[in-house]
């Protein structure tokens, strides 16, 4: 799985409850060596989280990426980066975590709160400072949007998730229903003395058609048997 074809032309997520779904199973998949290949993805989420407030797709998209689990990897590349000290990449990481709309439930889940609480003691305790501020300041950002109490702003969200998913279950019957309903496909003929080969063709393609058809609806009625 690639990151450009879910990029917009501004290097942002696109819009969708699927790409974010997709974005997750990405992280999930990156080596854990491969360090730049985070950092980009860092970055472009970053990007997309900025126009989270304007935008509904990059709402549900950030929001699908979450809902999957998104912060569990975070999590493991923060624990790591900070057991090699490469700073860079931590605070990197803490700016991509501090970007993101996260909830209470969300941190809870993921245990993503847990080890930021240890990785501060341990910077704390090592007499780094400029790393104990910056753990201290994602913890800050986390404290204020679990306490928002923003109710209604939950309720659309969900609302609109919800809407998505109809949306994409609505296309996908359509491409569904679609796809009986056109002709069969007849290649062009360029021989006469193939005529019986190209018709045995068409019929062996009804037939399939029919055949799907038939188990479709054996699977949506349900038969009683005589007593």
């Amino acid at each position: 799985m690639r990151l450009l074809p879910l990029l917009d032309s501004e290097g942002r997520l696109q819009d969708g409850t699927e790409v974010g779904a997709r974005v997750h199973a990405l992280c999930e998949k990156i080596p854990r060596d491969a360090e730049t290949t985070k950092g980009v993805l860092l970055v472009v989420l970053r990007r997309t989280c900025a126009l989270v407030e304007k935008d509904n797709g990059k709402k549900l998209a950030m929001r699908a990426f979450l809902n999957a689990g998104g912060l569990r990897p975070l999590g493991t590349w923060l624990e790591r980066a900070d057991k090699e000290r490469s700073d860079d990449f931590v605070r990197l990481l803490l700016d991509a975590l501090s970007d993101l709309p996260v909830t209470a439930r969300l941190v809870k889940a993921s245990d993503v709160g847990k080890i930021v609480k240890r990785l501060k003691k341990d910077r704390k305790e090592s007499g780094d400072e400029g790393m104990d501020a910056a753990y201290k300041g994602l913890m800050q950002n986390w404290y204020e949007k679990a306490n928002k109490g923003d109710d209604e702003e939950e309720k659309k969200l969900v609302a609109l998730e919800a809407q998505a998913r109809k949306a994409t279950e609505k296309k996908k019957r359509s491409a569904k229903k679609s796809f009986w309903l056109m002709p069969a496909a007849t290649p062009k003929r360029s021989n006469p003395s193939s005529r019986t080969s190209w018709t045995m063709l068409r019929m062996r393609m009804i037939w399939m058609r029919m055949l799907k058809l038939r188990q479709s609806l054996h699977r949506k009625i349900t038969w009683k048997r005589p007593r």
